[in-house]
């Protein structure tokens, strides 16, 4: 997941990167959290969430997202 498609900071992204080293689904998890709790509330939405998700190619979890909507 490429979290910088959220906004986040590269040196923010770089402190996941190391914190959760070889663990890229609690990596990808960290950067939703980072993104759902520092970003403007009204930003913070799915519809945000799926434009970020597809422009970074995130295929897997737009689907999972789709189905949590279904």
């Amino acid at each position: 997941m490429k979290g910088i498609f959220w906004g986040i900071k590269s040196i923010q992204l770089g402190i996941i990167r190391h914190d959760f080293f070889g663990n890229v689904q609690e990596q990808s998890f960290q950067m939703l959290l980072y993104w759902s709790t520092h970003c403007d509330p009204q930003e913070v939405t799915v519809d945000t969430l799926r434009a970020a998700l597809a422009e970074a190619e995130c295929l897997t979890a737009l689907k999972c997202l789709s189905l949590l909507e279904e």
